[in-house]
């Protein structure tokens, strides 16, 4: 009889522990159904069959990031010490308890509100825009205050079940079974928390094991992917081909024809915040909100089947003003390789006598773009802080396009010639906040509060145009208009993996008879290479695109998102997890992605061009070899 009282004590805090993380394991089921409803659509809108899949796989994500949150609870109910029964061990207990979990619950209700933004689930690369947060946080509470209550609820449910969990009474140990039983707890611990007994961790592509990589983000969690993506600093190497093959397949390593004469027109880039090709009348928006970007592909050359290369502003930039994807769990601007020396626009045109600048009417330091564009050979940075009207403020991100484009012309014509300039926009972004008279105007526009504020964008840049072409420098400019990312959709086949990328990028020359349409698939790191093209410039550069003015260059976008790299040609899309194909179909004749094909569909190009890029990008990125 004694010896089972010894064991019913020595095992009480093991049965407590499992309690208390089984109630977790509740906390993170119900939270996994409020981002499959609140996201359904967006997760293509799967079937019971489907979604019971997803959430099975999901106990599996959900009690291996448990055990890393908590490794400290865990610890510190096992600890094979008398002490552990003492009333103030127990008011510890739940102080770390809270301290460890509730940050994570933060965490996740705030992704279920941001998921729309990105298809993905976050990661650290939320860190990079920590910073940017305290302008913000207004806003951002203003428009999901219902995260608040959401909170609330759940921690009053933890907080009730923790008060009815087992009672533990203080008994005599045995010490050597209390050891026992502690060193088989660690056992358990590691085997819960590696996943199971598979070769490798769990990582964010197990998901696939359980669902479509749509439904994949309903799969894992936001704990899980954000602290993963937190441990992944270096690149893996990557060795599928030989470096000579893997150039043939596709090179980074752009070199022009020596004999080359500039012909040193103005380049101007406008990165336009968050504009989808859903939007444009040219490919079916239903709405017309941008009547003067639709007007203006047709007198340009329009990139038709144009990608993104990420989802995040501090992605999208680097991808346009220096041809660098985001092939790694965080932007290029806050990974360990910041510091990594490269080739950007204004590097590439100052040997020519470029004078450079960016332009972006939101509060200095922003993203750090301005660290960014200075290292991308930008002399000059123009933020909110160098506006002379400080009036013209939307009170959240920055001036108003219209006012800050006006200001944009004028500091371009102040500018010697040949000039650069990165421009980028910023009231198509959340909180969706319009100037008087245009709050009113556009009220009615659209379906989505993003829709009026496109429209105004588009306006702005209308006025742009019209007041730069009264400019002497008009006429001698190549201007390349573009999207930094996408936003949420109203068609679902802009909800899609691949759909959720397509954007505008337009060539519009002006003095030249620049016209036509490329067909092709093509992404936003082309548009540096296209830029040196177009200008006919003979020095060699490093870059993850290639010329949209080459009619024999690869039909080829590219993106990587959740730990799976995913690329298309003119029909073809493929989904990789770094070692196998995991999904391919063909786009065209499947918008929404709802039919798998074999493997065998594929010719092989497709995928060993992106097996090339992936090779010399990590290549590239653990060498500092990217100029």
């Amino acid at each position: 009889m004694k010896r089972l009282t010894y064991a019913y004590a020595q095992a009480a805090m093991l049965r407590l522990l499992c309690y208390r993380l089984c109630v977790m394991l509740l906390i993170y089921t119900a939270v996994r159904a409020a981002f499959v409803v609140y996201n359904y659509q967006l997760l293509s809108a799967p079937g019971i069959p489907e979604l019971v899949r997803a959430f099975v796989g999901g106990l599996r994500f959900d009690w291996s990031i448990l055990m890393y949150v908590n490794a400290l609870v865990v610890l510190l109910h096992v600890l094979p010490f008398r002490f552990r029964f003492r009333r103030w061990y127990r008011s510890l207990l739940k102080w770390v308890f809270y301290l460890c979990n509730v940050p994570m619950l933060v965490i996740a209700l705030v992704d279920i509100a941001y998921f729309p933004f990105t298809l993905k689930r976050a990661t650290a690369d939320m860190t990079g825009m920590a910073g940017d947060l305290p302008a913000q946080m207004m806003s951002y509470l203003r428009g999901y205050w219902f995260m608040f209550p959401c909170l609330a609820v759940l921690l009053l449910v933890v907080e009730a079940l923790y008060r009815v969990g087992p009672v533990v009474r203080e008994h005599a140990l045995n010490p050597v079974a209390q050891w026992v039983l502690f060193l088989l707890a660690v056992g358990l611990w590691v085997l819960s928390a590696r996943g199971g007994w598979q070769l490798k961790p769990l990582s964010p592509i197990n998901a696939t094991e359980y669902a479509s990589p749509q439904l994949a983000p309903a799969v894992t969690n936001t704990p899980f992917t954000f602290l993963y993506s937190t441990t992944k600093k270096k690149l893996p190497e990557r060795r599928y081909f030989t470096n000579d093959d893997a150039r043939r397949y596709f090179d980074i390593h752009h070199n022009p024809k020596p004999n080359l004469v500039p012909n040193k027109m103005n380049v101007v880039v406008i990165v336009l915040e968050s504009f989808s090709r859903e939007y444009f009348k040219r490919f079916g928006g239903t709405y017309n909100i941008t009547p003067f970007l639709d007007s203006l592909y047709s007198i340009s050359l329009g990139c038709d089947n144009a990608y993104a290369n990420a989802k995040h502003s501090n992605e999208g930039i680097p991808a346009v003003l220096a041809s660098l994807p985001t092939l790694l769990d965080e932007s290029f601007i806050s990974s360990v390789y910041q510091e990594n020396a490269f080739t950007g626009l204004g590097s590439l045109l100052k040997p020519y006598g470029y004078s450079t600048a960016f332009f972006h009417g939101a509060q200095n330091g922003t993203f750090n773009f301005d660290k960014f564009t200075a290292r991308a050979g930008f002399d000059k940075y123009y933020g909110k802080n160098e506006y002379p009207n400080q009036s013209e403020y939307d009170g959240q991100w920055g001036i108003y396009d219209e006012p800050y484009l006006q200001y944009v012309n004028q500091q371009l014509s102040k500018t010697q010639q040949p000039f650069c300039a990165g421009i980028f926009t910023l009231s198509s972004h959340f909180p969706f906040n319009l100037p008087e008279p245009y709050k009113t105007m556009y009220r009615n526009v659209g379906t989505h509060p993003i829709h009026p504020c496109v429209k105004y964008t588009d306006h702005a840049v209308m006025e742009f145009f019209k007041a730069a072409s009264q400019e002497p420098w008009f006429n001698n400019t190549l201007f390349v208009i573009t999207a930094d990312h996408t936003s949420q959709a109203s068609k679902p086949e802009y909800n899609t993996p691949l759909g959720t990328y397509r954007i505008p990028i337009i060539f519009y020359a002006p003095g030249t008879n620049l016209r036509g349409t490329v067909k092709r698939a093509a992404m936003q790191v082309d548009i540096m290479p296209s830029i040196a093209d177009f200008l006919k410039l003979p020095a060699p550069y490093v870059a993850f695109g290639q010329s949209v003015f080459d009619s024999t260059a690869s039909s080829f976008a590219y993106q990587y998102r959740e730990s799976i790299y995913q690329a298309c040609d003119d029909s073809m899309f493929v989904q990789f997890d770094g070692e196998r194909p995991i999904a391919v179909y063909n786009y065209r004749r499947d918008s929404l992605l709802h039919k798998r094909l074999t493997t065998k569909a594929l010719d092989g190009v497709l995928l060993n061009r992106l097996k090339s890029v992936i090779q010399q990008y990590n290549a590239a990125m653990n060498g500092n070899k990217l100029e």
